[in-house]
């Protein structure tokens, strides 16, 4: 992970979104930060992650698009922070050189629909076949629109 330094990780904040996110805190990296994604109040569920993520270091911590995937998060309350949570804009993706996709990738595709060279140059790393047929599923999105996001990349993995 040597050439890896600069990371945006969008997550839907499962259980084993954690099990990675604890991974790459693990890493030498210059920079991560943090989008959470896919939830019907998204705001909340970054606050519950901030909460956590913040008894590791001070991670900047933003939220994304709402959908219409809901969870049960009562278990993970007692770590909702009362600290802000920011939306994410493009310029989260400033200077970084890879993005880590733990979930559907909504947010990616609404940043590639309003600027389809944000993603030139940066390495992805995703979960792919569930999140990519949710999104097909879902009717978020065609298989050929995500193609094109994918596409973007420097590289998918």
């Amino acid at each position: 992970m040597s050439e890896i330094k600069n990371v945006v990780v969008i997550t839907d904040c499962e259980p084993d979104d954690y099990f990675a996110v604890f991974l790459l805190m693990q890493q030498k990296l210059e920079s991560m930060k943090f989008i959470v994604s896919c939830w019907t109040d998204p705001i909340k569920k970054a606050k519950i992650f901030k909460g956590i993520v913040s008894k590791y270091g001070n991670y900047p911590v933003y939220y994304g698009e709402p959908t219409k995937k809901e969870y049960n998060m009562n278990e993970l309350e007692q770590f909702e922070t009362t600290e802000p949570v920011m939306k994410y804009t493009s310029d989260v993706f400033d200077g970084v050189d890879t993005v880590f996709s733990l979930t559907p990738p909504v947010d990616m595709m609404a940043l590639h629909q309003q600027n389809p060279t944000i993603f030139n140059g940066k390495k992805c790393y995703m979960y792919g076949s569930f999140n990519i047929r949710h999104l097909v599923e879902k009717e978020y999105f065609k298989f050929n629109e995500i193609y094109e996001m994918l596409k973007s990349f420097s590289s998918v993995n």
